[in-house]
Formats: structure tokens, C-alpha cells, sequence
């Protein structure tokens, strides 16, 4: 067993979760951290006119990058479940397939999204689109291939077991982007953001392709060893189409509260959602970690036949991250104007936007209190979730998704916030409350067992 893998069938459950669970826990809060410096630089040097430009165009950029992300989901479950197997041939193929499918996808969705990018946000928008959310959009497009890179890098790392090269690799895109943030928003206003985002993970990606050249790594980078194998591919699209429709929902459901905002206060609407979703990105970190944690550790154990291992590891990791999740949850509702403070400074704005300001400050606390409620609610959700995507259930987890989306977060955030007239708490509302059932479902899923019936047919080979 190389350096970089990791067998995730033995020893402690907590003990092992907790192990690959830190380090992928610190790798989001670092990933959420310098997509949170944006908008925090960029609302303090511009005000809510800033923090709306980034929101705009950060929702766009998630949606697609999500999407491929969901997709690469089928090569972590099929990576981790060939190493629970002890297949590395079939690992190795995998691996080849998942670098040349995201390095294809990163240049069309280039292509692509420069030529449809400003009508998109004229969709979002309720009045005239800024430069500064073109801008940013723009920018970002011109980085997809070096983000989808980035992303398999961790992906096939975290299938293998290790989840402590992709924690140092985004370290060195976190502190280099907060740095670049510093220096170009102040000269190029929201779309410096963008370069800095764009520049610290080309950075980030490009370090760990040499990392991972020299360092023995079963894709060794060098152009022959671009090959797609269509049998993998397939068994790729299989478990991951699902999981990137899945992603895709979620995006949609966040494009369609970025314009229901903008149709209730186009001043601070989207400012509003703006420091929600980025506090959000916090709250539901140790749902996140947990869910990509349990997956793989999961995905591993049942490639090796052990079930009873593979749902201990969803009950352990649900416990972790609902203790964590409510000390995030109290220190939210404690301290709502302190956090809304953080992101956007009064102190140099004047005229409209310091009115823009104020009316942030006197709506943002409840909204924030409003929307904390979902960083409990959703441990339920991602932990079962996490279980159904490890044992290859994709389809369920996209289901799952599609009723607390589709079927309770847009409707919710329409009934509450027009229906009722709560405005823009009632999309908070709409956003703390909606992954009640879709929660329940995920237990009653668990608990019913149809997650041992394997998707892949993948079966332990004995002789490697």
C-alpha cells in the first residue's frame, strides 16, 4: 500500500473518522475561509453594492463548479471501493479517466460560460448588472480548468484514504488568495476577487500535479497518461451523474433565492443572502466533512464486504458533527451583529450605501438567526446522504436533494416571503427549515438497510 492510500476497514470507527475527518473538516474551513475573504475584503473596501456584485457572480461560478464536482463523486466512490477491494489495476484506470474527463470539461465550460455569462446574470438581477458582477464572472470562467483540477487532485486522494495532502494543497491556495485579495481588490474592485481566487488555485493545482509527479503517484502527468477508459467512465457517470444533477438542484435553488431577493430589496437583498450563504458555507462544515468522510470510509468497508462497519461510520459521524454543529448554531444566535460587522464596514461609506448599510444591519441579525437553524437541521441530511453516496445509492441522495430543493427550500422561501409578507426573513426561514423531511427520509433510508445492495458490483479480490 502506497503513501497515499489509506485502509479505512480497520481499527476504531470514531477513532479512524475522526483521523481522516480533521483534516478534510480544517480543508473546508480553509476552502470556505478564502471564498469568505472575497466578500469580506470586497464589502469592506466597496459596501453591499460589493458583497452583492461577489454573491452574484460567486453563485453562477458554484452551480457549474459543483456540478462537475457531483460528477467527480462517482470516481471517489468507485476509487474508494476498488481500494476496499484490493483492486488497483481498476484503481489506476479510475484515476487516468477522472484527470482527462476534468481537464476536457474544464476548457468547454471555459468556452462556454465567457459567451453566456452576462445574460445569465441579467436573469438574476432585478436592475442593471454591474460591472463588477460581470466582471467577477468573467474572470472566474477563465480559471474552471485549473478548479476542476484542484478538485480531482482531492477527490481521488480522499478515495484513497488520504485526506491530509489535499489539507496542505488547499492551505497554499487559502493563503494565497486572502493575500491577492488584499492587493488587487483595492485596484480592480470585486473582479481583483476573481483573480485572486482563479490565481491561488492554479497555483494550488499546479503544485500538487509536481507533488504528486515526483512522489511515486499512480498518474505520473505526462501527456500519453491522459487516457479515458470508457468502461470506467461509464461506471463513473453511473454513480456521479446523479450526484451532479444532485449538485446542480441545489445551485438552481440558490440562483432562484439570489433573484427572489433581488425582487424584494434590490438594495441589500442579495447582500443579505450574500453574508448568509457564505456564514452558511461555516455552519454546515462539519456536515460536509462528515458526509465526504463517511462516503469514502463507507464506500471503502463495503467494497470489503463489511455493512455493519459502514453504518457505524454514518451514526458516529452524524454524533460529531451535530456536537460541533451546535456550538457553530449558539455562537451564531449570541453574537448575529458581530458577525454581520465582519463583513461590511460603515465606518467610510456614504449617501445611499451607508443607508444600504444601515438597513443591513437592522434586517441582518434576525435573517442570520433565521438561516442558523439549517447548520443542525442538515447534520441529519448530508450524514445519511453520505452513507448512500459511499455504498454507490447516488440516485438517492439526488432524490433526497430534489425534495428539500425543489420541494420545500423554493417553495418555502415564495410562501414565507410573499405569501405571507416576511420579505427577506422569510427566505432565511425558508432556508433554515427545508431539510426537516428531506432528514427523516435519509434515517428511515438508513435504517431499512437498502444501501447494502451494491450499485457498482464491485466484490473483494483476495488474490491482489
Amino acid at each position: 500500500m502506497s503513501k497515499f492510500q489509506n485502509d479505512l476497514t480497520k481499527g476504531s470507527v470514531a477513532g479512524q473518522l475522526i483521523k481522516f475527518s480533521i483534516p478534510f473538516l480544517i480543508s473546508n474551513l480553509l476552502q470556505a475561509l478564502y471564498s469568505v475573504a472575497d466578500m469580506v475584503i470586497v464589502g469592506n473596501a466597496m459596501g453591499p453594492i460589493g458583497v452583492a456584485d461577489v454573491q452574484m457572480g460567486s453563485q453562477v461560478t458554484m452551480l457549474l463548479t459543483n456540478i462537475v464536482i457531483g460528477l467527480g463523486t462517482g470516481a471517489t466512490v468507485l476509487i474508494a471501493q476498488y481500494q476496499g477491494a484490493n483492486r488497483p489495476d481498476d484503481q489506476k484506470k479510475t484515476i487516468s479517466t477522472v484527470f482527462t474527463m476534468y481537464f476536457i470539461l474544464g476548457l468547454v465550460c471555459t468556452v462556454i460560460m465567457l459567451l453566456i455569462n452576462k445574460p445569465i446574470l441579467e436573469i438574476l438581477s432585478a436592475e442593471e448588472v454591474s460591472k463588477g458582477a460581470t466582471g467577477y464572472l468573467n474572470v472566474c470562467s477563465l480559471g474552471y480548468i485549473f478548479i476542476f483540477g484542484y478538485n480531482a487532485v482531492s477527490g481521488i486522494l480522499r478515495g484513497m484514504g488520504d485526506s491530509k495532502r489535499p489539507l496542505y494543497f488547499v492551505a497554499i491556495a487559502a493563503t494565497t488568495n486572502i493575500v491577492l485579495d488584499i492587493i488587487l481588490v483595492k485596484r480592480l474592485g470585486a473582479p481583483g476577487a476573481a483573480w485572486a481566487t482563479i490565481s491561488s488555485q492554479a497555483l494550488s493545482f499546479i503544485l500538487s500535479a509536481i507533488y504528486l509527479k515526483f512522489s511515486g503517484f499512480v498518474f505520473d502527468f505526462k501527456p500519453k497518461s491522459f487516457k479515458i477508459d470508457f468502461e470506467k467512465l461509464k461506471l463513473i457517470c453511473k454513480v456521479g451523474l446523479p450526484s451532479a444533477i444532485q449538485f446542480s438542484i441545489t445551485g438552481f435553488s440558490f440562483l432562484t433565492l439570489t433573484g427572489l431577493s433581488s425582487q424584494i430589496d434590490p438594495q441589500v437583498g442579495n447582500a443579505l443572502l450574500g453574508i448568509g450563504s457564505k456564514l452558511n458555507t461555516f455552519g454546515i462544515l462539519p456536515c460536509i466533512a462528515m458526509c465526504s468522510s463517511i462516503s469514502s470510509m463507507a464506500g471503502q468497508n463495503i467494497g470489503a464486504g463489511e455493512f455493519k462497519r459502514a453504518k457505524k461510520c454514518m451514526w458516529v459521524g452524524l454524533s460529531i458533527a451535530l456536537g460541533i454543529s451546535l456550538v457553530v448554531f449558539a455562537l451564531i444566535n449570541i453574537f448575529p451583529e458581530q458577525v454581520i460587522n465582519i463583513f461590511m464596514d460603515g465606518d467610510n461609506l456614504t449617501g445611499v450605501e451607508l443607508e444600504n448599510y444601515k438597513r443591513c444591519m437592522d434586517i441582518g441579525a434576525n435573517y442570520i438567526r433565521l438561516c442558523s437553524i439549517d447548520y443542525v437541521l442538515a447534520c441529519f441530511f448530508f450524514c445519511c446522504n453520505g452513507l448512500a453516496m459511499g455504498s454507490g445509492h447516488t440516485v438517492f441522495a439526488l432524490v433526497n436533494t430534489a425534495i428539500m430543493s425543489l420541494g420545500f427550500r423554493m417553495p418555502l422561501a415564495y410562501l414565507f416571503s410573499l405569501g405571507l409578507g416576511w420579505g427577506l426573513n422569510g427566505v432565511a426561514a425558508a432556508l433554515g427549515l427545508a431539510p426537516i423531511v428531506p432528514g427523516i427520509i435519509g434515517l428511515l433510508y438508513v435504517q431499512s438497510g437498502r444501501w447494502k445492495k451494491s450499485k457498482l458490483g464491485i466484490s473483494v479480490n483476495l488474490e491482489g
